[in-house]
């Protein structure tokens, strides 16, 4: 099948449908896992595996609402809960993500209520308890910041600031080396720490989404996470940060793609014939006058 051309999309979802990978983009090299909230939780684009909802209760499950920038699940700020609010299935690759660097991770969020809690988790490789292999979370004392965790290391504030209300936001962390890491807010970059970056494999990590899978006291905040990926063998670039924060979506194709790509090509031959067309005339024309 032809792969659609696909302009410049923008940060907003641009079509309610699931769509799937184009593994033509060269974004998606060494993509493992890639959850999407097709307006009800994620979907894993690269697996096909789907969310497990840990925590449906109100609060800090917020259910499905509509924002500027697409349908999703949300969660509402709290103060202390167990469960984090859902989670996909795992794997090898993503069990073995850490083992050695370069790797990658991020996700697309926005958060909807200024934070006043602290060191809240959003996406990262969960455990079954504590153990995150990688993770990236938000608030401090401030509550401006965002910070990322690698190797189930120590925290890493960004700088101050750099959280914002109701505004599309990515984070991205890159393991560089076995201790040098990349750390891009917005697609731009934020800090790159020195830290240990590599940890023997944890069994049963799954993509987690809005909290740890099972930590009592653990603080939520209120917003939406869009997406949340992880790539093995894998150091996205700068240039590839700005990308994927400016057209997060360009590597999806969604079935309206497809669809609108095979109607301009039906109208355009009708239009404008492939091949050269030729009709015999009529050798004599005569015209006959009543009355």
């Amino acid at each position: 099948m032809q792969i659609p051309i696909i302009p410049h999309r923008g940060q907003k979802k641009p079509w309610n449908s699931i769509p799937r990978i184009n593994w033509n983009n060269p974004l998606t090299n060494g993509l493992i896992s890639y959850g999407y909230d097709v307006g009800c939780g994620p979907v894993d684009l690269v697996t096909g595996g789907l969310c497990t909802i840990a925590n449906s209760t109100t609060p800090p499950f917020g259910g499905i609402k509509s924002s500027p920038f697409g349908t999703g699940l949300n969660s509402v700020r709290t103060a202390s809960v167990t469960s984090g609010l859902y989670n996909l299935p795992s794997g090898k690759n993503i069990e073995n993500l850490v083992v050695a660097a370069p790797y990658s991770f991020a996700c697309g969020l926005m958060i909807t209520t200024a934070p006043t809690v602290d060191a809240t988790l959003l996406f990262a490789t969960c455990s079954a308890t504590t153990s995150v292999p990688v993770s990236l979370g938000c608030a401090n004392t401030s509550s401006t910041d965002y910070w990322w965790a690698f190797a189930d290391g120590a925290n890493n504030a960004s700088a101050a600031g750099a959280l914002k209300i109701n505004t599309f936001q990515t984070l991205l962390g890159v393991a560089l080396t076995g201790s040098t890491t990349a750390c891009y807010v917005d697609g731009t970059l934020s800090i790159s720490p020195a830290v240990t970056t590599t940890l023997a494999v944890v069994a049963g990590v799954r993509p987690s989404f809005h909290g740890y899978r099972s930590f009592a006291g653990q603080q939520l905040q209120s917003c939406f996470i869009y997406y949340g990926a992880l790539w093995k063998n894998r150091a996205l670039t700068a240039k590839e940060a700005r990308k994927l924060h400016d057209d997060p979506y360009c590597f999806l194709i969604y079935p309206e793609d497809e669809i609108f790509a095979e109607n301009v090509a039906v109208t355009t031959s009708a239009i404008f014939p492939l091949m050269p067309s030729w009709e015999p005339q009529p050798t004599q024309t005569k015209v006959v006058t009543y009355g």
